[in-house]
């Protein structure tokens, strides 16, 4: 189901639950509820910006099997982004845990768009990138965080393990 980021999310929710009903049956559709009910608990029970966006990255690294996700805050000010919070499944260096494809970025600020990436090693726009073959990327997947028609911050999945983790 394509989801237009200009759009509230809640008007797309009859036409998202039923992709996600053909796609993979009944069980699939109660297992994604289910995420988007803890998701939804932990924002009304956390207060402090920290402990809510661990909370839904410790919720997403269970559900979609990343091995590392992050979210990337957005300071208009200084046009730049920092680490809200991070999550890794394999602990790494400090250096490689906080690294993210430049390149993978840029593409989603500019457009302004999720942008998923089923395999890095394999896309030419991405695939000679040094932050691709030095992290050993292979699925990517960076969704825009929007708060009205203003960016926050950017959401980061990824995995090193295979392809097509989040498609």
């Amino acid at each position: 189901a394509a989801v237009s980021q200009r759009q509230p999310l809640y008007e797309h929710t009859g036409e998202i639950v039923r992709h996600w009903e053909d796609r993979g049956g009944k069980a699939d559709l109660d297992r994604r509820l289910s995420t988007l009910y803890q998701i939804a608990a932990t924002l009304g029970q956390q207060f402090e910006v920290g402990p809510l966006l661990e909370g839904v990255l410790d919720i997403l690294m269970q559900e979609v099997h990343a091995d590392r996700a992050m979210v990337l805050l957005w300071d208009s000010e200084k046009k730049e982004l920092t680490r809200g919070a991070s999550r890794h499944r394999v602990p790494t260096s400090s250096h490689d845990a906080e690294q993210v494809s430049r390149a993978v970025l840029s593409e989603a600020l500019t457009r302004c768009e999720a942008l998923l990436i089923t395999d890095a090693t394999k896309d030419d726009r991405f695939s000679e990138r040094h932050s691709i073959t030095g992290l050993k990327l292979r699925s990517i997947l960076v969704a825009p965080l929007m708060a009205e028609k203003s960016l926050v911050g950017f959401l980061h999945l990824d995995s090193h393990s295979r392809a097509g983790v989040f498609s």
